[in-house]
């Protein structure tokens, strides 16, 4: 359900440390550049899924997702990654790192846009191995110049359809290293979601980027 057309949001609350004790099994995951830590609430299953961890008890189902690179900063951030594997000799490796570049702001751009965004990197992309070493990094430093426009707190919602006053979804979401990460109920019912969601929310730390070092150097 998109908030753009039938949904109305309320913000809840904003929470910014202080959990309660936590009463489930403690676990750790890389939800994609993000590394976190977590109680599972009781009775619900936790797989693993990389960069979406899913949340299961029966049909209802909670996610926590990493959502992309949501500052100049960050997108910057990525690309220069890309850029070192190239560097070092792992053409394809940075290749796919560009490919599979993601950000709600390329989700939410227009058409002419994303062409813009994309041009510098087009005419080197379709043949990796037999584009011009200069070439790309041209291209690199066309795409790193591109601006896109945007706490450790947590800005929750609550959204709802406005005319059936049904479908209740609930969002957190917080900006960690310029990366959006993301708490949302996918489905079920909210008499059940919202103490899961409510728990879980209270438990998660995203932890200092220092512990996340193996994440990031995954091609």
């Amino acid at each position: 359900m998109s908030p753009r057309t039938s949904a109305s949001a309320l913000a809840l609350a904003i929470v910014c440390g202080c959990a309660p004790p936590r009463t489930g099994p403690v676990q750790e995951a890389n939800v994609g550049q993000h590394h976190v830590r977590f109680a599972v609430p009781g009775h619900w299953e936790h797989l693993d899924h990389g960069r979406a961890q899913l949340f299961r008890n029966g049909e209802a189902q909670l996610r926590l997702i990493d959502l992309g690179p949501v500052s100049a900063e960050a997108m910057v951030s990525r690309l220069e990654g890309a850029r070192g594997l190239w560097l070092s000799g792992r053409r394809r490796d940075a290749f796919e790192r560009v490919r599979r570049l993601d950000s709600p702001s390329l989700r939410d751009a227009s058409r002419e846009q994303l062409a813009t965004f994309w041009r510098p990197w087009n005419d080197v992309a379709d043949a990796p191995d037999a584009a011009d070493s200069a070439a790309i990094g041209r291209a690199f430093d066309a795409m790193s110049e591109r601006r896109f426009v945007n706490g450790t707190c947590w800005d929750v919602y609550e959204l709802w359809n406005l005319v059936s006053h049904g479908g209740r979804v609930r969002v957190a979401f917080t900006v960690d290293e310029g990366d959006l990460l993301a708490l949302t109920t996918d489905r079920g019912l909210d008499g059940q979601l919202a103490p899961a969601f409510t728990s879980l929310l209270a438990s998660l730390e995203v932890l200092p980027p220092t512990t996340r070092t193996s994440a990031l150097q995954a091609p």
